[in-house]
């Protein structure tokens, strides 16, 4: 799994991270080695495909939106899963940093459109879709047979969420921790009981990224006074108990415990 195309039309993506993914399959039979790619056809790369030049909005490419600011995409809506892949029942889950995971058939490579989540993770309290950034590398835990992964909410009282679940079925938050600026965040660490977020001084300027004018990383400002945050929180609360955070900062004159 990875970026595979840079160039649509007169169109060039600037980021490794926006280039339209491509899935590739090994297969082992009979002393042979058999290998296959299809491209994941996403909301980016249809609507690129039918256009012939970049129509979105990604992490770090801005296509001009006075050219299409009619019907204009977002990068929270692109879909263009370009990093990672999952098993999931019985499709393959390719997943990238906007919160729209791709369901992908195992053996033609064929793509199924958005994976169907039967949840409210993507929602607001309106019904809306809201704004959101997630890791593409969801932790699998052994003890449940869930996946474990981490949203950012860009909002008036902004949050990171963290939430389990089957990997085919309706995910639950189990930790929600209130922060002033979000941090970036492309991973997260985990162990047998704690959920471990490394916040890096590296924060969004949440109203910029509401107004969308810019390409979604550019929202960001390294403050490196702020130091880094280690959030701790605990696995339990499986039957929908949500666990309190412990916070820690470092890098800092005044390192300390929150």
């Amino acid at each position: 799994m990875g970026s595979a195309r840079f160039e649509w039309g007169p169109d060039r993506y600037r980021h490794w991270f926006d280039g339209s993914g491509m899935i590739h399959r090994f297969s082992f039979a009979a002393g042979k080695v058999g290998y296959a790619n299809r491209y994941v056809r996403g909301t980016a790369f249809v609507e690129n495909e039918r256009a012939g030049r970049i129509t979105a909005q990604t992490f770090a490419t801005d296509p001009c939106q006075e050219l299409f600011r009619k019907g204009f995409v977002h990068y929270h809506a692109t879909g263009n899963a370009n990093v990672n892949v999952v098993t999931a029942g019985d499709m393959l889950m390719a997943m990238g940093e906007a919160p729209l995971p791709i369901a992908i058939d195992p053996r033609t490579l064929e793509t199924r459109g958005e994976w169907p989540w039967r949840d409210d993770i993507l929602l607001g309290a309106d019904g809306n879709p809201r704004p959101q950034h997630t890791t593409p590398h969801p932790h699998f835990d052994r003890a449940t047979g869930d996946l474990i992964n981490n949203v950012e909410i860009f909002a008036r009282e902004c949050r990171y969420e963290i939430h389990r679940g089957p990997r085919d079925s309706k995910r639950r938050r189990f930790a929600v921790v209130p922060v002033e600026r979000p941090a970036y965040m492309h991973s997260f660490g985990m162990s047998e009981h704690y959920v471990v977020l490394a916040e890096y001084p590296l924060v969004a300027n949440v109203q910029a990224i509401a107004a969308r004018k810019r390409p979604f990383i550019e929202n960001y400002e390294w403050l490196p006074d702020r130091g880094t945050i280690f959030t701790v929180v605990s696995k339990g609360g499986r039957d929908g108990r949500r666990t309190r955070p412990r916070r820690a900062v470092f890098g800092h004159p005044s390192d300390q415990l929150l």
